[in-house]
């Protein structure tokens, strides 16, 4: 990871899974700006659907 003293990383776990990344100086704008572009295209009528299809991919396969 070519860390130095003092860097910051951050973990995520999920499930069995630990992802370790190190933190960048990214601004909060930059971080969120692909989401506010996404939320911009997605209409209210839209949401019932795309909360149907996101459980419907989250739910674990038996």
């Amino acid at each position: 990871m070519r860390l130095s003293d003092g860097e910051k990383v951050i973990f995520v776990l999920d499930g069995d899974t630990l992802l370790m990344k190190k933190a960048s100086s990214v601004s909060w704008d930059e971080i969120t700006r692909p989401l506010r572009k996404a939320a911009k295209r997605i209409k209210e009528s839209d949401l019932p659907s795309l909360i149907q299809r996101m459980r419907r991919e989250k739910r674990p396969v038996s």
